[in-house]
């Protein structure tokens, strides 16, 4: 069992960590907001560290995703 996703598929966890890194900075976002301009009740504040710790779970599922990646072969020409 891989914690941050499978390195054998690079490109489903590069995938599935940018929807939620999108869905959790989005949220967090959102948050803090609401906690600024609203008197919150403490759940909130139980929210937003839920929200905290996927936004960091999504960046480390996208760092192993993107080093399982393989590099480009040396003798690939580009234009």
């Amino acid at each position: 069992m891989h914690l941050f996703g499978d390195p054998t598929f690079p490109k489903k966890n590069l995938t599935a960590a940018s929807i939620l890194l999108a869905l959790s900075s989005f949220q967090f976002g959102a948050m803090v907001e609401r906690l600024i301009w609203t008197n919150a009740p403490p759940v909130d504040y139980a929210f937003l560290v839920i929200w905290v710790v996927l936004f960091f779970a999504a960046i480390k599922m996208f760092r192993v995703g993107l080093a399982a990646v393989p590099p480009d072969p040396k003798n690939l020409r580009l234009n």
